[in-house]
């Protein structure tokens, strides 16, 4: 569209994904963006998790832009035409751009807004009048926030009522994405997903003044994917001081984003139990604890409240009293393909798979199918500095066709090598093509796990991941596009078989 995904992108696929039986669609954070930082391109260093980013909006959709004499014809000239289809053409989301873009809109649209029914008193402005007093103080302190500091190139940027504005048209359009797919016939619909932190200096932090130790921030201890620890800059919660304010923020946040979904996924949940502290001059750094029952109480009430299922991530160093009391509270684990091994490093059997659980084909923070058999990922974090090509490349493209020859192997056992291939050496070698993506999805299809998720990159057989961890200039992370639109990947006949196979798998 303009650019960037939207809304409106997102109701086409709840429409196609539907109709091929489809029952949810996961999301990455939609979080407001700290649009002032250097890169606000990462969902998941946002500036406040309880509000929507803005850009995601169709403009197109709202009556104010229709009706506006500015905004209408201001975008209908050949200069925004070639200015849009220079956006759309580009290979990577140009983030700057497109905000500048959909910004200018957006100023024409909310000038309309205030002389044409705050101004008159209209329906309409009483239904904004409504969301500003439900959302209640910390919309008010997020958009005073916006307005006193987010570069954005339009002069009515520094009205809070902007803000405010933006945020009722990002959870209209949202929350009609949901309806539409429980009328579409989804059994859960959207699952949104809550990051873990947000960013020093944004909105969130800034307007909770006493909730966050500033001077330490949050990551993960050394583990064997990353030796040197992480270290994530995301300000600690307090829990000292969350407990003094009756976990009130807590509570905001996941309303925040149970609201508009069928499901949540929380990213690293263990956070509810304990954090890592990076300290400041401190070498590695320290769990902190949080009043974890406390907490896992409040979640499974709003869960409730909300009729929302919840996933937690639950991946990487997870104390067993976390999976436990998930198990016994009726919080869905999440696991990934490429670790349900065995101690000898074979794939799990499907029947052996977690019940209770989210099991994610692939994810964000791996390679896809196709660039994991092609080992395009060793390659890229070679080009980028993270590997040593000749200390490095080498026993680890020896683990990695091993790896394959496993997974050649797990498919034969569950009768689903495709034809021309074998659990040989030979076919090792074969690229990858829709056909073994196939195989691999259909093998997961038969989990145990309740809940299945494959990306739209694998379908579209993509080599280059959107985001590669611990990367923030060595990669042009959270910018790649996709390869095919929604009504091309899903017209396409092979996909389609592809799709049926799977839904097949899953009903058996």
């Amino acid at each position: 569209n303009w650019g960037i995904g939207d809304f409106s992108d997102l109701r086409e696929l709840i429409e196609l994904s539907a109709a091929a039986g489809v029952d949810l669609i996961a999301l990455n954070p939609l979080h407001a963006p700290y649009m002032s930082g250097a890169d606000f391109a990462s969902p998941y260093s946002p500036s406040d998790r309880r509000f929507l980013n803005p850009l995601y909006i169709d403009p197109q959709q709202v009556p104010d832009f229709v009706e506006s004499e500015a905004a209408s014809p201001q975008f209908d000239t050949d200069a925004t035409r070639d200015e849009l289809a220079g956006l759309r053409e580009l290979e990577l989301v140009d983030y700057d751009a497109v905000a500048a873009l959909k910004y200018r809109a957006f100023a024409a649209m909310f000038r309309h807004f205030v002389q044409h029914h705050l101004g008159a008193g209209t329906e309409r402005a009483a239904q904004f009048n409504a969301f500003v007093e439900q959302k209640g103080e910390p919309l008010r302190v997020f958009a005073q926030f916006e307005a006193g500091c987010a570069n954005l190139p339009v002069d009515c940027a520094t009205e809070p009522r902007f803000h405010q504005y933006l945020q009722w048209l990002a959870d209209q359009q949202l929350r009609q994405c949901q309806q539409l797919a429980l009328a579409s016939g989804m059994a859960i619909g959207l699952m949104g997903d809550l990051a873990v932190g947000a960013v020093q200096g944004g909105a969130e932090v800034e307007g909770n003044p006493g909730l966050f130790c500033r001077q330490a921030t949050i990551g993960a201890p050394p583990d064997p994917f990353a030796e040197q620890g992480q270290n994530w800059n995301l300000p600690a919660l307090d829990p000292v001081a969350l407990r003094r304010s009756n976990y009130r923020h807590f509570i905001d946040l996941l309303r925040a984003n149970m609201g508009p979904y069928g499901a949540l996924r929380i990213d690293h949940v263990m956070g509810l139990l304990r954090l890592w502290w990076c300290l400041p001059n401190v070498s590695g750094g320290a769990y902190v604890y949080y009043p974890f029952e406390d907490l896992l109480a409040i979640l499974r009430l709003e869960s409730h409240r909300n009729q929302c299922l919840v996933v937690g991530e639950d991946m990487g160093v997870v104390p067993d009293e976390v999976r436990q009391r998930m198990a016994e509270t009726s919080v869905y684990g999440n696991r990934l393909f490429y670790f349900e091994r065995c101690h000898d490093r074979q794939f799990k059997q499907p029947r052996d798979h977690q019940p209770d659980a989210l099991l994610m084909v692939t994810n964000h923070d791996v390679p896809t199918l196709a660039g994991w058999w092609n080992a395009t990922d060793l390659q890229l974090r070679c080009e980028i500095g993270l590997l040593d090509a000749e200390r490095d490349l080498p026993s680890l493209r020896r683990q990695r066709r091993e790896d394959k020859g496993r997974l050649l192997a797990w498919l034969q056992s569950l009768q689903l090598l495709p034809e021309g291939w074998a659990a040989d050496d030979s076919s090792c070698e074969k690229p990858f093509d829709l056909a073994l993506c196939g195989a691999i999805l259909a093998g997961n299809a038969r989990s145990r796990s309740k809940i299945l998720l494959c990306a739209l990159d694998d379908l579209q057989l993509l080599r280059h991941p959107v985001n590669i961890p611990g990367t923030y200039r060595e990669y042009p992370n959270w910018r790649r596009k996709l390869a095919l639109d929604a009504q091309s990947l899903f017209g396409n006949s092979q996909v389609g078989e592809l799709m049926a196979s799977i839904r097949r798998e899953r009903m058996q």
